[in-house]
């Protein structure tokens, strides 16, 4: 049986949705609009069967112990109103209604990449639902931006170029200086 799985990254959701309602903080309205965009990444994606990830809200990450030359991700302004409104109402309904998994000590891109390795021979396709640039090191991989709308497949030479790239010039988002 042929049959794709989405693996969704649903941080970026939050912001997403909660920029759009930041002056309208009705939460039926959140809730609406949430389900309706996870539908539409199902039915862009054909898939039926998928896994949700989001960050688990403690704010604890490896990362944060392992950052010697600068915090991680510390060049970060604090969250807006409209965010801190909004993460705990979405949140708990991808976790509850839609089957979300919280991770804890890792983010949900490291948990989208950890899934499409453990599942990457059980369906004819998998899509990573991500605007994240950071899950384009996995090669052999298609993904999904929901934020653009586009769908790409990134091989093995284009994510170990895009590793290579990152380990040399840094990633100033999450503060990490490069070589």
């Amino acid at each position: 049986m042929e049959e794709n799985l989405v693996i969704i990254d649903a941080d970026s959701l939050i912001y997403l949705i909660g920029s759009q309602l930041e002056n309208m903080q009705l939460e039926p309205l959140g809730i609406i609009k949430l389900d309706e965009f996870i539908q539409d990444i199902l039915i862009t994606t054909s898939s039926k069967s998928f896994i949700g990830f989001i960050g688990g809200g403690d704010g604890r990450n490896f990362r944060k112990d392992i950052a010697v030359t600068k915090p991680y991700k510390g060049n970060r302004p604090e969250k807006p109103e409209w965010f801190v409104f909004w993460q705990p109402i979405l949140s708990e309904r991808m976790i509850t209604h839609w089957g979300f998994q919280p991770c804890h000590n890792i983010e949900a891109d490291d948990a989208c990449g950890i899934a499409r390795t453990a599942f990457k021979d059980k369906y004819t396709k998998i899509i990573i639902a991500s605007p994240d640039k950071d899950l384009f090191q996995i090669g052999g991989t298609w993904f999904y931006d929901y934020t653009k709308r586009t769908t790409v497949f990134c091989d093995e030479v284009v994510a170990l170029n895009k590793l290579c790239h990152q380990i040399i010039t840094g990633d100033s988002t999450d503060n990490i200086p490069g070589c």
